[in-house]
């Protein structure tokens, strides 16, 4: 089932939303200059005026939400990543070193210690 933001993000909910703006706001636009003195012309610029200003915000809302997507994608991108320097990591200090040093080689290092 999907979640109320993927609803939203879905462009046939933003076309069937903007139907709906469209029509219900014609609607009232007549139905209003019926009711008032304003004519259809006026009604008709605050109408345009209201479905620009709605459409903008709905279109900024849904870019956030793109947004926000996209952070907690590259969140979790990164999230991986350092999971699988750490899997690497442990794996690297689990292994033996390829080089054992001989005990004359370490005495030589222990003196060397000791003089500084």
């Amino acid at each position: 089932m999907a979640t109320i933001s993927e609803h939203l993000a879905n462009p046939e909910t933003v076309r069937k939303t903007a139907d709906v703006a469209i029509y219900g706001g014609g609607s009232l636009g007549v139905l209003g200059s019926a009711i008032s003195k304003l004519t259809l012309s006026d009604w008709g610029v605050i109408i345009g005026i209201l479905v620009a200003v709605l459409g903008g915000i709905f279109g900024a809302l849904l870019k956030l939400r793109e947004h926000r997507l996209a952070v907690r994608n590259i969140k979790a991108e990164l999230s991986e990543r350092e999971e699988r320097k750490r899997y690497w990591q442990r794996l690297n200090d689990a292994r033996p070193p390829y080089f054992h040093p001989s005990p004359e080689l370490r005495a030589l290092e222990v003196q060397d210690v000791e003089e500084a």
